[in-house]
């Protein structure tokens, strides 16, 4: 019986084909007193997180992570006794602040009852110890570090220390590099609450030790961005886990109009004067604004309304079809690399927050094959319609494979080939120039 094409594309290799596991990955990552028990074999499946390897030059991935070793003969026995004597070993090799310990699929299917093995040993070890389930057919890799920050939140002692006035943390940040370019946004994140006259607590996460992360519980106020949406909502008598904290829900400043919201939205849920908010937004289009202006003047003279072309997980893709259309650079395709947070009606909802209307002729892709993706950017390249491509290093190679010169912003997980060596962030007003320097080099 043959596989309809639908339903053949379900199979293909997606633009982001990353599980749970590699997200969870990726937040120990960025916890740099952190270290993360995988336990399994060393198999092909879990290169995926060597990925970091690559992509963070910065700090080493392979000193925050180690592996239980399994072997067939150990599988067929029993593995879930290796768990206590190999948490306790790395413990004692590395110190850790805090561990996670993630199991594969197949031993996850074999019925051993892994959860109970890992609560036993934890009363072992001097440190907080999670087990989060990462089942290879269940998730992204936005689940897997949704699931990292909902432990971290539950640990933060909200509801045994007293708020300070006026200080606002931010969660659901997704901090996937220890390099300059992540460190400044969580910089131009805290420098965003500073206009408002709030200040900064710690950044859930923002490549902070593990006892700071927790001080979070010391701020009256969360400001929790999309990478959160896949934790659930507090309800019932859970509902004050939170410490009777105030919680305001916003996408990413990226870009001058969908800073500007951000601060607005912020602002306004955090119960910000309206004039103090005004002249934050008015302040930081000062200092950017020449630099989209001057962008949107170049693309008008070299590009002659050629578009361009966006590869992000979701709530980035929003923000960077913001900032294209005020660059003079509508998009005319996105692809979303993610399956988890929300899909096209989350990325028109998070448009619409930012104060920008999709291009009627846009078109949305949610996670779709790469080989979709490939051959949709390069018939784009080869007709002379794309002007500038944002993605990852997957996407970014594109356009050179078709024998196009095209001006790349290279973003988001993975990214490979770009390297900042200063402070370039992509939020924030200083991050709307930054993304407008980067074109105008390329172009």
């Amino acid at each position: 019986m043959a596989l309809g094409q639908d339903t053949a594309g379900d199979f293909a290799l997606k633009v982001q084909n990353y599980g749970r596991m590699t997200g969870v990955s990726v937040a120990l990552h960025a916890i740099p007193d952190a270290f993360l028990v995988l336990h399994t074999g060393v198999g092909c499946k879990y290169k995926g997180a060597n990925q970091l390897m690559l992509h963070d030059r910065q700090r080493l991935a392979l000193h925050g992570e180690g592996y239980t070793e399994i072997s067939d003969i150990v599988f067929v026995k029993g593995s879930a006794s290796r768990i206590g004597p190999y948490l306790r070993s790395w413990h004692a090799k590395r110190r850790p602040a805090y561990m996670a310990v993630v199991a594969s699929t197949f031993i996850e299917m074999a019925g051993e009852d892994i959860a109970g093995e890992v609560q036993k040993a934890a009363a072992t070890v001097p440190c907080p110890v999670d087990y989060i389930r990462t089942l290879g057919f269940e998730g992204d890799l936005y689940e897997g570090y949704a699931a990292v920050l909902a432990r971290v939140l539950a640990r933060a002692p909200f509801r045994e220390r007293r708020p300070r006035k006026g200080r606002a943390s931010v969660a659901g940040f997704f901090f996937h590099r220890h390099e300059p370019d992540v460190l400044a946004d969580v910089g131009e994140l805290d420098r965003l609450l500073a206009g408002l006259g709030l200040k900064a607590g710690p950044c859930l996460l923002g490549g902070e030790p593990f006892a700071r992360l927790l001080d979070a519980a010391d701020s009256e106020s969360l400001v929790c961005l999309p990478y959160l949406s896949s934790v659930p909502v507090p309800v019932g008598p859970e509902a004050d886990r939170y410490g009777g904290r105030r919680l305001v829900h916003a996408g990413l400043p990226v870009g001058l109009s969908g800073t500007a919201a951000w601060l607005r939205r912020v602002g306004e849920g955090l119960g910000v004067k309206a004039s103090v908010i005004e002249a934050a937004a008015r302040r930081g289009r000062g200092e950017a604004g020449p630099a989209v202006k001057t962008l949107r003047e170049a693309a008008r003279r070299r590009l002659k309304g050629r578009r361009s072309v966006i590869f992000a997980d979701t709530p980035l893709a929003a923000g960077l079809a913001s900032f294209a259309a005020e660059a003079g650079l509508p998009p005319i395709l996105v692809g979303l690399r993610d399956e988890s947070l929300g899909g096209r009606e989350a990325f028109a909802r998070l448009l619409k927050e930012s104060g920008t209307e999709p291009p009627p002729d846009l078109s949305v892709l949610r996670n779709p094959p790469l080989a979709d993706a490939r051959r949709r950017i390069r018939e784009l390249a080869r007709d002379g319609c794309l002007g500038v491509l944002f993605g990852s290093n997957y996407e970014a190679a594109q356009p050179a494979r078709a024998g196009a010169r095209i001006p790349v912003v290279e973003t988001g997980f993975p990214c490979v080939g770009w390297h900042a060596a200063d402070p370039s962030p992509s939020l924030g007003f200083a991050g709307a120039a930054c993304l407008a320097e980067r074109i105008l080099h390329a172009l």
